[in-house]
């Protein structure tokens, strides 16, 4: 996704060009990770010796079952009460504020948009060439479709065709000249809404 794409899709288009960046770098979309996490994930990420502290300091205060559930099958952190057992153990500075943060990180984090689009953080230089990208586009390619109306009596049917720049009506009981295709396309819709009603 490009800037400008983000940008349209978030309906920021006439917003301010500073507002625009602040919206597009705001950590404000939640991500979860509910992968089971044990003591050698923790290790790999905060290094064997955190690790140990911090186990010893689960056997201080009797987390007999948390020291066990980290050692086998592992705790899911995006658990709301995974993510409260680690602010209680900030509260009494267990773990820093800072490990605190890093551990319920595993779990539960948020972006930004333009993380979340794969886009690095916005300047206002870059919003403002993505709006004038938008500014520059060519107007939208109208839609093709064919609309059809039609009014279907035991006498007679009539149908109003439009579509493709053409518009022409088709009254059975007061034939007028049709083209091949045209012909074809009335009777085929003619045959299947009279096949529909005489269900």
């Amino acid at each position: 996704m490009t800037l400008s794409e983000l940008i349209r899709s978030m309906g920021l288009t006439s917003q301010p060009v500073d507002e625009i960046v602040a919206t597009l770098n705001a950590k404000t979309i939640r991500k979860t990770d509910s992968t089971k996490v044990t003591y050698a994930v923790l290790a790999d990420k905060f290094g064997s010796e955190v690790v140990a502290q911090f186990d010893a300091k689960l056997q201080q205060i009797g987390f007999e079952w948390a020291r066990l559930t980290l050692a086998g099958a592992g705790i899911d952190f995006s658990n709301e009460q995974t993510q409260a057992v680690i602010d209680g153990f900030v509260a009494a500075n267990i773990v820093d504020p800072a490990t605190g943060a890093a551990l319920k990180a595993l779990g539960v984090w948020h972006v930004s948009p333009c993380e979340d689009a794969g886009l690095p953080p916005a300047t206002e230089a870059d919003v403002q060439a993505a709006l004038d990208e938008i500014a520059n586009e060519p107007p939208p390619t109208p839609d093709p479709a064919v609309m059809v109306s039609g009014v279907i009596r035991p006498e007679s049917t009539f149908l109003t065709l439009a579509g493709h720049g053409q518009r022409f009506s088709f009254n059975s009981s007061t034939p007028v000249p049709l083209d091949a295709k045209q012909q074809a396309f009335v009777s085929a819709i003619t045959d299947a809404v009279h096949a529909y009603f005489a269900e």
